[in-house]
């Protein structure tokens, strides 16, 4: 995954760009003692929907950001996410702490 700084605030965002990065991430929103929510964005054929760096701007260490850069990397990340808890097609999702 590759972080991205935002301004100068040292808030950032992750790009899921891999089948190993989205297989990571899902294992990290399946850790049932993760502590932070995290929101991920998916792309639209033309790209995510919102500004990812003034989403991860307004969040700030309030939640971790991911941005699914590819329809691959959201495909990746629905097959090992448990049913009905995938984001794709320019959606956001946004996933509490604890076991999902």
């Amino acid at each position: 995954m590759t972080a991205r700084s935002v301004g100068s605030l040292s808030m950032s965002y992750r790009t899921v760009s891999t089948s190993r990065d989205a297989a990571s991430l899902a294992a990290a929103l399946l850790d049932p003692v993760r502590y932070n929510p995290v929101v991920v964005v998916s792309c639209s054929k033309t790209g995510p929907l919102v500004d990812v760096v003034q989403l991860a701007e307004r969040l700030g260490s309030g939640a971790d950001v991911y941005l699914l850069a590819s329809a691959v990397g959201a495909f990746d990340f629905d097959e090992v996410m448990p049913e009905e808890t995938s984001v794709y097609g320019g959606a956001i999702r946004t996933y509490p702490p604890g076991k999902q």
